[in-house]
């Protein structure tokens, strides 16, 4: 399955508004996730 150049650009700006969203909703960045993460696998 090949995306054309304005389906990445859609989805880039679809993970970018989600990911905003959840930084607002959550109050916390992505290095706090990454460290959830991180934590839950075990490291």
């Amino acid at each position: 399955m090949k995306l054309a150049r304005q389906d990445w650009v859609a989805l880039a700006l679809f993970t970018l508004i989600a990911l905003g969203g959840l930084w607002l909703w959550t109050g916390e960045g992505p290095v706090v996730w990454l460290t959830n993460f991180a934590i839950m696998c075990g490291f």
